[in-house]
């Protein structure tokens, strides 16, 4: 969860930079840069409108990752040990 955490907190703070910067300087900016700036909030925004999807998706890998483990560990003679995290 932690990457997830940080790759939010990051797009978050790229779109609110994004935001400030047009709503107070676009006037000064080349119409290229100002395009350039929307085009670089709007991936950041659909980064974020995605990241749920994404979290999801990874919590059940990792469950399915671990049902693994565990009925590989079931099999194994004298099966999990401490050095297995069982």
């Amino acid at each position: 969860d932690a990457y997830y955490d940080e790759r939010e907190r990051v797009s978050t703070d790229y779109v609110a930079f994004a935001r400030h910067v047009l709503d107070h300087y676009a006037d000064r900016m080349t119409e290229r840069d100002v395009q350039l700036l929307a085009l670089a909030q709007k991936m950041n925004l659909d980064r974020l409108d995605q990241l749920p999807d994404e979290r999801a998706r990874a919590h059940d890998r990792k469950r399915e990752q671990d049902q693994a483990r565990a009925a590989w560990q079931s099999t194994r003679p004298g099966g999990p040990t401490a050095a297995d995290g069982g």
